[in-house]
């Protein structure tokens, strides 16, 4: 066998628009080179031709199989070791492409390529040998820092991969309301009743206030904790001698009529977790629409947590308690009894936890996105004044309230067109914009995976002109921060703890009303109180949060 490298054009792209960004933020047309040999090799003195210029490489060398993107932007730049630009463009309307060894001979050419359409690329076919069937069983391991030691021992044939992942196996429940009790002493308890330790930093619970209004609301909302551990029980009592669970007020239920009442667990969103009610009629159960600590919710809000009449008031006693029964969550009045012997505390009689998962097997086909590595930001022109973060979403989701969109992919974000400019330099312009120069009225929604490689303590930033959300999710927990309203450029930090490490699903909403516009994201690991140099842009490769390609069906 002959060792040698051999360098071809792979692939193209000569009418980029809203794909590939380089080092500047722009859309630059790009050539992919690759060494389709048996060693590694030097392009020193190889040159990129079109129809009227020639580019040749520096001294960079490229191993056998790899790839290298040269952008065709005309700025050239040809330093080794930093992003490459020849010193012509591209023509979407087809001439010739040539790469051109140093003896001056053609090593390849398209002459002429055909007419190139927007945002597609065009280049040369793949071979390929099927190793794995389509749909065969994989097993697979995000790592950890404890992980660190692998190093690349885990691509042998023959390494065992006996405790990696065959499933992605969800709860079917987190955290659930687990016993009331309406007597002598009222209390409510939730029980975590996943098989993992649950992250409820910022959930609370909010109970009725009137038992002839369901929609009173008791202007108590006590705060679940941080987190609770497999099968741990949270409880609150109105009896003020239990002094480290009391609720801070009576709670005012009645085991005689009238007997009515609701509890309700939320995350930090407002989004209901869990709800139980008993004594409603259904007109009464259909007429909820309240609002509890700040968010709105009604009968419709609730209804991925309950369905179905409230459960009855047959057996109800000044001694006794409605506990949760079985072993899954139905969301309505079956899981639930009036029991002799209240368990505040502790374990319900007959309740099981942990619940069962759903399993998922990992197949072939899992983890790869079809964008390249980055965030997927889609920025939306609107044709309505965006005031507040409500109006953000609400241009995202009616294409009547757009009158021009755009996607492309950016590594960071760190966007600017005139005001403040926030924390970090390298400013770019949003998306169809440029900088220094104003456009009111639109929102940015950028989503993508990114990695947190290790537990513990992380803050995020956002810095922005106007307003913003985020949220994280592995499926299991979540967290959320915002400012919903519009301000000048300004940091808005929040510091979550993360108790499972790997792939998370990021979105970033922005909006922009009017008088400049700036966005930055970014993090530090640990509880950071302000902005300092430990923060490092979503996506920089020296930050603790990094961004990948990965994930596409990891949710």
């Amino acid at each position: 066998m002959v060792m040698a490298a051999n360098f071809v054009i792979n692939e193209f792209m000569a009418s980029n628009t809203n794909g590939l960004l380089d080092q500047d933020g722009d859309t630059s047309d790009w050539i992919e080179i690759q060494n389709t040999g048996n060693m590694s090799g030097s392009l020193n003195g190889y040159r990129l031709a079109d129809d009227t210029a020639q580019w040749v490489f520096p001294n960079v060398t490229l191993n056998a199989g790899a790839f290298m993107v040269v952008f065709a932007s005309g700025k050239d730049r040809r330093v080794a070791g930093q992003q490459l630009h020849t010193n012509f463009l591209l023509s979407a309307q087809g001439e010739r492409l040539a790469l051109i060894k140093p003896d001056q001979t053609v090593a390849q050419e398209f002459n002429p390529y055909p007419p190139q359409e927007s945002n597609i690329s065009y280049g040369l076919t793949q071979e390929a040998t099927r190793l794995i069937g389509a749909n065969s069983g994989l097993r697979l391991k995000v790592p950890a820092a404890s992980d660190a030691g692998l190093g690349t021992s885990w691509t042998g044939t023959n390494f065992d991969v006996g405790s990696w992942q065959t499933s992605f196996d969800t709860p079917t429940a987190s955290a659930v309301i687990s016993e009331v009790a309406v007597g002598n002493e009222d209390f409510f308890e939730i029980q975590n009743v996943s098989g993992q330790t649950l992250n409820t930093s910022g959930w609370f619970v909010a109970i009725n206030d009137n038992p002839s209004n369901i929609n009173d609301v008791k202007a108590v909302f006590p705060l679940v904790g941080s987190s609770l551990a497999p099968g741990q029980v949270w409880y609150r009592t109105d009896n003020a001698a239990d002094a480290a669970n009391y609720f801070g007020a009576d709670i005012g239920w009645n085991s005689s009529a009238p007997i009515e009442g609701w509890v309700m667990l939320l995350d930090n969103t407002g989004k209901v977790v869990d709800f139980v009610n008993w004594g409603w009629s259904a007109p009464e159960l259909g007429s909820l629409n309240t609002i509890v600590n700040g968010y709105s919710i009604t009968n419709a809000t609730i209804a991925a947590a309950w369905s179905g009449l409230s459960r009855n008031n047959t057996g109800v006693s000044a001694t006794n308690s409605l506990q949760r029964q079985g072993s899954a969550d139905t969301n309505n009045g079956a899981n639930w009894n009036w029991v002799a012997t209240p368990t505040k505390g502790g374990q319900n009689a007959s309740f099981t936890v942990p619940f069962a998962v759903n399993s998922t097997p990992i197949r072939t086909g899992i983890g790869f996105n079809s964008n390249p590595e980055g965030l997927a930001v889609k920025y939306f022109k609107a044709n309505v004044a965006v005031t507040s973060l409500n109006t953000a979403e609400a241009v995202i989701a009616d294409p009547s309230k757009q009158s021009a969109t755009t996607a492309v992919i950016a590594s960071t974000i760190n966007y600017v067109n005139v005001g403040g400019t926030g924390n970090f330099g390298g400013d770019r312009p949003f998306p169809t914009q440029s900088v220094s120069t104003n456009v009111d009225d639109f929102v940015i929604e950028a989503t993508g995976t990114v990695v947190i490689p290790v537990d513990g303590l992380y803050t995020f930033g956002v810095n922005s002109d106007d307003g913003f959300s985020l949220q994280l999710s592995n499926g299991v927990d979540a967290f959320f921060m915002s400012f919903p309203n519009q301000r000048g450029p300004s940091n808005t930090l929040s510091t979550f703890k993360i108790n499972t490490p790997g792939v998370y699903d990021m979105r970033l909403v922005y909006f922009e009303r009017g008088g400049g516009a700036s966005l930055e994201l970014f993090a530090a690991a640990g509880s950071q109180g302000a902005f300092n140099s430990s923060f490092k842009l979503i996506g920089d490769p020296a930050g603790a949060v990094a961004v990948t390609g990965f994930g596409g069906a990891v949710n």
